[in-house]
């Protein structure tokens, strides 16, 4: 879930801490404001884009002298981790009623498309190779709160876990973390060039309980085509079904696996199952039928906007497999559910 989906939540803080607030608020604003005049920077023009994931800067030349790469660098990764180390209540708050100033500021520090930087909540800080302007969520660890709040409620150390939807290894590196040396996490991201970023994002932080496949995971085994955006680097929308891919599309083949024969050919028992593939989720769900039916893990599944039937379909098929679904919140047109078996075998 994107932070478009939870800032409708976040209001301003009121009560006995608000005058603190508003004095560190205030503060923040008036160092980024002073650290911009000295800079020369002028403000950009425009954000593209409805959501964080999918944001366009489109920079105005500035004529203030090039501080040089390196001094960037610093500058950048030590706003960056004051600005992650906050309550994420309050980086979501900045965020809406900031964001222009605190982007600006960001996107002037760092020019390149892609970099590696830490990532992640405050407290479970790692290195990853990252889209700087596409994974700011990431970069400042604001990224679906909610659902990293149920995978620490859910996982423990020793656990296994199956990403479905991997993408560059966020989630993926947290459950690498929560389930620790003696747990198990294997990621499933299809796009060739998004699977080479998650092996290196695992290299980086040197973690040894990761495993990544390059292959797309639904109902049957063989090849399929996925729809991604023609030229987007580290793509968050490639889709089996063409669901929310934006601009000129092109097509790629990719291996697909099920869940039910992946598993049980190396042997493995999964605690959890995270599935988010843009819109085929019930084919990922249909392929794991023996899987929940016989090793019930909890499932967190995002449910994407394909119409009432498709909502409708994927929720009594989890109930048919004897899970008891609770929403966890929506992100523009998508459902994040949590399902929990009603009984272990």
């Amino acid at each position: 879930m994107s932070s478009e989906s939870v800032e409708s939540t976040v209001s301003y803080p009121r009560g006995p801490c608000a005058s603190r607030v508003d004095f560190k608020s205030n503060m923040r604003e008036t160092v980024f404001a002073e650290t911009l005049r000295l800079r020369d920077i002028e403000w950009p023009r425009r954000f593209e884009g409805n959501a964080m994931n999918d944001m366009e800067y489109v920079p105005v030349r500035s004529t203030a002298p090039d501080l040089g790469s390196g001094w960037r660098s610093i500058l950048r990764d030590i706003t960056v981790e004051c600005l992650a180390w906050q309550p994420c209540g309050l980086k979501l708050w900045e965020m809406r009623h900031l964001r222009r100033l605190i982007l600006g500021l960001l996107f002037r520090l760092e020019r390149s498309k892609t970099v590696v930087v830490a990532a992640g909540p405050a407290g479970q800080r790692f290195r990853m190779r990252l889209s700087w302007q596409a994974h700011m969520s990431y970069v400042l660890g604001f990224y679906e709160p909610e659902l990293i709040r149920t995978l620490k409620q859910y996982l423990k150390r020793g656990d296994t876990c199956i990403d479905v939807g991997g993408h560059v290894g966020y989630l993926s590196l947290i459950m690498a973390r929560l389930v620790g040396p003696q747990g198990r996490v294997v990621s499933f991201e299809p796009v060739p060039q998004t699977c080479k970023a998650l092996e290196e994002n695992i290299q980086l932080n040197g973690l040894n309980n990761i495993g990544h496949e390059c292959a797309a995971v639904g109902n049957s085994e063989g090849t399929l085509e996925l729809v991604c955006t023609k030229g987007q680097e580290l793509s968050w929308t490639a889709s089996s079904v063409g669901y929310s891919v934006p601009g000129e599309q092109m097509r790629i083949s990719v291996p697909v696996v099920t869940l039910d024969h992946y598993l049980q050919r190396r042997a493995l028992r999964p605690n959890l199952i995270k599935i988010d593939v843009e819109g085929a989720e019930l084919s990922v769900l249909r392929g794991a039928r023996r899987t929940l039916q016989e090793i019930r893990p909890v499932v967190l599944v995002e449910i994407h906007d394909l119409g009432e039937k498709h909502k409708a379909e994927a929720l009594a098929l989890l109930e048919e497999f004897g899970y008891t679904v609770t929403s966890l919140g929506t992100r523009d047109r998508e459902l994040l559910c949590l399902a929990v078996p009603t009984h272990k075998n």
